[in-house]
C-alpha cells in the first residue's frame, strides 16, 4: 500500500486521494482548510497577491466559515487582502453581512462560478 493510502485527513478524505486530487488539478486552487474542500475562483476570480494569486482569503465564526473577498469591498480594502495585511473590523463586518445574506437566501457563503463578478469597490 503506498504512503498514506489508507490514512484518513479531513472529512474522511484519504492522503492518496488529496494528492491525486491536486496533481490532477481537481483542485487547482487548493483545498479550504477547515472543510478539506476545492476552493473555487472566488467572487473576484484570480487577482494578484503577495504571495502569487488569490482567489480567496476566508475566515470563520459560529455560524461557519466565509470568504472575506466579497463583491461589497472597495478597492482600499480588497488591496489590504491581497497584500497580506490583517483584515480590518469593516472588512470582516461586510463579509459577514454577505455571508448572512447568502445563507438566507440558501446558498454557499462561496462563490460558484456564475458568482464571479468584479467588485463594487473596483468599478469607483
Amino acid at each position: 500500500m503506498p504512503l498514506g493510502a489508507g490514512r484518513k485527513t479531513m472529512n474522511g478524505i484519504t492522503l492518496a486521494n488529496l494528492l491525486a486530487m491536486l496533481q490532477g488539478g481537481v483542485a487547482p486552487m487548493g483545498l479550504r482548510y477547515d472543510t478539506g474542500t476545492p476552493k473555487g475562483m472566488g467572487y473576484m476570480g484570480m487577482l494578484p497577491a503577495v504571495d502569487g494569486v488569490s482567489t480567496e482569503i476566508s475566515t470563520e465564526d459560529n455560524s461557519g466559515s466565509y470568504p472575506l473577498m466579497v463583491p461589497t469591498l472597495t478597492k482600499k480594502e480588497l488591496n489590504r487582502l491581497l497584500s497580506g495585511k490583517e483584515p480590518t473590523e469593516q472588512i470582516y463586518n461586510k463579509a459577514r453581512m454577505w455571508a448572512d445574506s447568502r445563507r438566507k437566501q440558501g446558498l454557499s457563503t462561496f462563490a460558484t462560478p456564475q458568482d464571479i463578478r468584479m467588485p463594487v469597490g473596483l468599478l469607483d
